[in-house]
């Protein structure tokens, strides 16, 4: 799977934990162990810290300690978590078994807390990873349970960018084109510019099929967002397409500028 889709997953990460409040105050288990679950809470921090990143050699070295803590820690909402944040440290190395695993351990307790976003978020992960096996019926089924449970419109417009990859994958460009129009638009709106740079960049894709000169505009575009939000992924991703792109529409100054400009981000974010 491209860049862009791991980036896609990868933005859900960040905003997953839904802890209901009771949980927070007053859960026996949590104050027993307390000390044990802040040292755990820092593990996932500096995952997703490492993660978003790039650093996943640096993630890998603190994932034998944090899936020690979490299996010694029966506080369910922390699962959740903990064993989806470990997922994308294995998703990110294309381990898609392992990640798949784990995301199914984050449903368990997901389910157990009745922690509905969390779980619409989980099911929308697991989807992608359908695609991977290129199951896409079965990741539209469960795509659908998944927007069943979401209730912010972050969780949603993620749902539906997922749905919008499968039309793709099926060949229904149309229906993916319109999807992906009002998720722009919506997200635009909303400030949620990791999901904006995605479907602008999946529209592209799909106008690249007939109109390469469109599909270069549409690529600018996605990183002009990233620029303004100042969001390295989001650059990675849409300088990858410019060039692409660029070649196919026989722009070669452009292709030429953005080479160079992912040439230095490159360098920026993989020092190593």
């Amino acid at each position: 799977m491209k860049n862009i889709y791991k980036f896609y997953l990868l933005f859900l990460s960040f905003s997953l934990l839904c802890t209901p409040a009771e949980y927070r105050k007053s859960d026996p288990v949590r104050l027993a162990n307390e000390k044990r679950i802040e040292e755990l809470n820092r593990n996932l921090r500096n995952i997703r810290f490492l993660l978003k990143h790039f650093r996943i050699a640096e993630a890998k070295k603190i994932l034998s300690s944090t899936l020690s803590e979490v299996d010694s820690i029966s506080w369910n909402p922390l699962s959740v978590e903990a064993y989806y944040t470990v997922g994308l440290v294995y998703f990110e190395e294309k381990d898609y078994f392992a990640a798949l695993n784990l995301f199914f351990k984050s449903l368990e307790f997901a389910k157990k807390e009745q922690m509905k976003e969390n779980i619409a978020r989980i099911f929308n992960s697991i989807a992608l990873i359908y695609c991977e096996d290129k199951k896409i019926d079965d990741a539209l089924i469960l795509l659908d349970e998944a927007y069943k449970n979401a209730t912010y419109a972050e969780t949603k417009l993620s749902i539906q960018n997922a749905k919008a990859l499968c039309f793709r994958l099926k060949k229904e460009n149309k229906k993916a084109w319109t999807l992906l129009k009002k998720i722009v638009k919506t997200s635009n709106k909303k400030g949620l510019y990791e999901i904006e740079i995605s479907a602008l960049l999946q529209l592209a894709d799909i106008a690249s099929e007939k109109d390469p000169v469109m599909a270069l505009n549409l690529s600018c575009k996605a990183f002009d967002v990233a620029e303004f939000w100042d969001d390295d992924r989001g650059r990675l991703s849409a300088l990858e397409k410019q060039i692409e792109f660029a070649g196919k529409a026989g722009n070669n100054d452009i292709k030429e500028k953005a080479q160079n400009a992912l040439s230095y981000l490159r360098k920026k974010l993989f020092k190593d």
